[in-house]
């Protein structure tokens, strides 16, 4: 356990979520443990986790109540660990003009999303302008039932109007969607005159284009960004190429039929309820890769960003 009270910038209990007063009393073998299935922990790549067995193995067992004997005894943890980096929420008080935060990625109202050191949460709960500090929530995959049945185009859509825009069919209006498995931006029922209405898809775990921030001046320093012109100038090319425009402009996560692309359609296909709204997609990161789960954040401060993403570019297109 960490001693609240032998450190220089003690833990304030009453500010810090339980769940993260757990993590901070844990080492780093433990908190490497954790980050198999916490996905607001990461180890730092300073850190060498080879010699920590991984747990989440298909070989993995619980153990017997014979083995619990054998385990040694916990001790008293005199610091917190370091190469433990952790996303959280930090709720402000109602202070006007507070200074930015250690970590701070994205900030609206009084709600902040941090990426911090384990080691820095006591100091930054000693700030009077902060009320709380949370640990993000781990995100799962969607398991849904699909079936091979040929889809058929829908008869007699009843469009009413859209978000107060005025308009039946999505004119005027950006139809953002936040989900996995990838978003097939070529599919027929997103393509108008030969280009897709996607306007631009951030793929939250990718490494084929720049982050929002390095190509746009956006808030984000991660992840890819495939704008209108990148998705067109790929499906010009695959024909060309004979191969599909999703290999040219590949994101991290690429499922046939996807759940990213079932829910785009639906929302705002050509035969979907807002045939004429422009389309933006963010495709979070769920690492599936043991090794990656010790690395890698995937957790609800990811669709906080998100969020906050698609309302800028709301406003930058006017939508």
């Amino acid at each position: 356990m960490v001693d609240n009270t032998s450190q220089g910038n003690p833990i304030r209990q009453w500010k810090t979520q339980p769940k993260l007063r757990m993590v901070a009393n844990g080492d780093i073998i433990v908190n490497a443990l954790r980050s198999e299935h916490s996905s607001a922990l990461s180890i730092s790549p300073d850190f060498d986790l080879s010699g920590i067995e991984l747990k989440r193995v298909q070989t993995a067992r619980p153990l017997a109540r014979s083995e619990l004997a054998k385990l040694p005894e916990v001790g008293h943890l005199e610091k917190i660990a370091k190469n433990v980096r952790v996303n959280v929420f930090i709720e402000l008080d109602d202070s006007i003009n507070i200074p930015e935060l250690p970590g701070e990625e994205y900030r609206m109202g009084n709600l902040v999303t941090a990426q911090v050191n384990l080691e820095d949460i006591p100091e930054i709960a000693t700030k009077d302008h902060v009320a709380y500090i949370s640990l993000g929530d781990s995100l799962h995959m969607p398991y849904p039932n699909v079936n091979l049945d040929r889809a058929e185009i829908p008869d007699n859509i009843t469009h009413d109007e859209v978000l107060g825009s005025g308009t039946a069919d999505g004119s005027g209006v950006l139809i953002g969607i936040i989900d996995v498995e990838g978003f097939d931006f070529s599919h027929p029922d997103f393509i108008k005159e030969g280009k897709t209405r996607f306007v631009s898809i951030w793929d939250q775990g990718g490494t084929a284009r720049e982050s929002p921030k390095a190509a746009d001046g956006g808030r984000f320093d991660y992840g890819a960004e495939f704008t209108q012109e990148h998705l067109n100038a790929a499906i010009e090319a695959a024909s060309e190429l004979h191969i599909a425009p999703n290999d040219i402009e590949p994101q991290s996560q690429m499922v046939p039929g996807s759940h990213g692309t079932h829910v785009a359609s639906i929302a705002a296909g050509n035969h979907g309820m807002c045939p004429e709204a422009d389309i933006a997609g963010v495709l979070i990161s769920l690492t599936e890769k043991d090794v990656d789960r010790r690395r890698s954040f995937y957790d609800s401060t990811r669709v906080a960003h998100a969020v906050a993403y698609l309302v800028d570019l709301a406003e930058r297109l006017h939508k």
